[in-house]
């Protein structure tokens, strides 16, 4: 767990996606991110469009993190939220992987707008139902409650946040 990392190895912080499960950490808010759904024109010729999100259930998920995290995508907002598991999934544990595996005609991919943007641009990956909002992307500094925010941590996330939160920033870190 975090927190574990965070009190037991001595780590004074990790930079973390999602929200929190553990109550004895801290969490800051460094930036949010838009992300969208891609795939290749190639996939999509070989595969088709999907038109529903129903229909993205037949299609192959190029989906980021560990064997532990959620393979399901929630999509839409209020009445209109719908999740999806792909039936069948890539996984892997780094985002330039998962555009790469996009790019490569793998499958649809979950990637933040900024880290996309040349290739929807030249045309290497399509935008796909973009009428499905999805929630953003947050990335939090996060801590233990146990240490007091020491000046240097704090000094941290305010470079952090400062540095990374525009999208050319962030995309030259991502490569």
């Amino acid at each position: 767990s975090w927190s574990h990392y965070l009190v037991g190895e001595g780590y004074d912080i990790a930079i973390k996606y999602g929200p929190l499960q553990s109550s004895d950490l801290v969490a800051r808010l460094l930036f949010e991110r838009q992300p969208i759904l891609v795939a290749s024109p190639g996939y999509l010729k070989a595969r088709g469009t999907p038109a529903t999100p129903k229909e993205l259930s037949d299609h192959s998920g190029i989906l980021l993190g560990t064997s532990r995290s959620a393979p399901i995508w929630p999509l839409g907002k209020g009445a209109r939220k719908t999740m999806v598991n792909f039936q069948r999934k890539v996984r892997v544990n780094s985002p330039i992987m998962v555009k790469q595996l996009a790019l490569d005609d793998f499958g649809i991919a979950m990637l933040s707008n900024s880290a996309c943007k040349t290739e929807l641009a030249n045309g290497q990956l399509v935008p796909i139902l973009q009428e499905w909002p999805i929630e953003p992307f947050k990335v939090y500094g996060v801590y233990s409650s146990r240490r007091q925010l020491a000046t240097n941590i704090s000094a941290f996330l305010d470079f952090f946040v400062k540095r990374f939160s525009s999208q050319e920033s962030l995309q030259s870190l991502m490569g």
